[in-house]
């Protein structure tokens, strides 16, 4: 995470102490972090890397896979970094700021900003966004100013035609939303069926519209964005994807109960909770899966070359 010094300079002058707590809850980040980045985002990069590698020729199937695939990858990538990192600086006394909250879950693009590398996205808004106006010089202005603030995010990540139209896209989104807040806030379901769906829908959509960002992200050029793009609505061929079906399922299945129960508990660190017996078959499990599906040699973490 992106520490500000008003939080982080008072820790290392000050005195710090280990607690059992402390130690506990740490060495579960780094844990869980190693695999989310070993286990999940390795195996994942594996399909993702047959999709954008040079002079390939995937199928509308596997470019959807590997659109998914690429959405998890640098999710678990990511946030198994910086979950080790906390961890260990736990371990030392240090509380690092959380950088996601359940990203995935987002109800809206800009919930999913609130979610998603909060250190950089609060950065962006605090250095940025606010210096250029923010929201007080009404909405044309403020849509503006949102726009360039995420250009320069893009930008952020490298000087490449790919980032930075990720960055407008994101800007071009935040502002869509921002258009229609006051439309969408007069939908109101009836019943508490009707409000659940509302609210899965908005999940769902938001989803896709982050994993459509992304497939620009990982692009190496705007003419691969451009050919992938045109995949995600070509006509239907299955090509490899089939096979990589069940290696996707088994690998996201820990992340994806992990996270309904973090989502229904509001808990990030739900696992602390439970007895030690069902902590003990969870640690194994886990273990078991580092063991025997961690990618051998693995990757370096993608945001190093950031």
């Amino acid at each position: 995470p992106i520490e500000r010094a008003t939080t982080f300079l008072p820790q290392i002058l000050g005195n710090r102490r280990v607690t059992l707590d402390k130690f506990t809850s740490g060495s579960w980040l780094i844990f869980w972090g190693l695999f989310k980045k070993v286990v999940i985002a390795d195996n994942l990069a594996r399909m993702v890397q047959l999709v954008y590698a040079p002079g390939s020729d995937p199928t509308s199937a596997e470019m959807w896979l590997a659109t998914y695939a690429f959405t998890m990858q640098i999710y678990c990538d990511f946030s198994g970094y910086t979950d080790i990192a906390r961890g260990a600086a736990r371990l030392m006394g240090f509380e690092l700021m959380l950088n996601f909250r359940l990203p995935y879950f987002a109800t809206s693009p800009a919930n999913f900003w609130q979610r998603w590398h909060i250190s950089l996205s609060t950065w962006l808004r605090d250095y940025l966004f606010i210096p250029l106006g923010g929201n007080s010089r009404g909405s044309t202005r403020a849509a503006l100013n949102l726009g360039i603030t995420m250009l320069l995010g893009g930008l952020w990540h490298g000087a490449a035609w790919p980032f930075v139209l990720w960055g407008g896209y994101h800007g071009i989104l935040l502002g869509i939303h921002r258009a229609t807040l006051p439309l969408l806030r007069r939908v109101d379901p009836a019943g508490q069926l009707g409000r659940a769906v509302w609210h899965g829908v908005r999940v769902i959509v938001t989803f896709h519209l982050v994993a459509f960002g992304l497939l620009m992200f990982r692009s190496e050029s705007l003419a691969q964005v451009m050919s992938h793009a045109a995949l995600l609505v070509a006509p239907w061929s299955w090509g490899s994807a089939p096979e990589w079906l069940l290696p996707f399922a088994v690998l996201l299945a820990p992340l994806v109960l992990m996270q309904i129960a973090q989502a229904r508990t509001g808990d990030l660190e739900i696992v602390l909770k439970f007895p030690i017996p069902a902590r003990a078959v969870i640690y194994a499990l886990l273990a078991f899966m580092i063991v025997v599906l961690g990618e051998d040699g693995g990757d370096p973490f993608i945001y190093f070359q950031f």
